[in-house]
């Protein structure tokens, strides 16, 4: 039963930070944005690797990037077809 507890936190967790994510690509946030929102530009890089928010920034990048690529395909096929 632990383990089915454990799931189910850490799939919640993996759910708000996806909503989260989709909110702040939709935004129009890029993933400095959200650096600047976490760290402040005189910080160490050890201490920004050290940060607990260092493991969410580097996850929103690679969802931006995944989510970036599949929209301007799409908006370039839609815009394409339209004229």
């Amino acid at each position: 039963m632990n383990e089915e507890r454990q799931w189910y936190e850490f799939s919640k967790r993996r759910a708000k930070e996806n909503l989260k994510f989709r909110f702040w690509f939709k935004t129009g946030k890029r993933p400095e944005d959200i650096y600047r929102k976490f760290f402040n530009t005189s910080m160490d890089t050890r201490a920004v690797a050290a940060d607990p928010n260092f493991g969410i920034f580097s996850r929103y990048a690679k969802y931006y990037e995944g989510h970036k690529k599949k929209e301007s395909w799409l908006r370039s096929w839609i815009f394409s077809t339209d004229q």
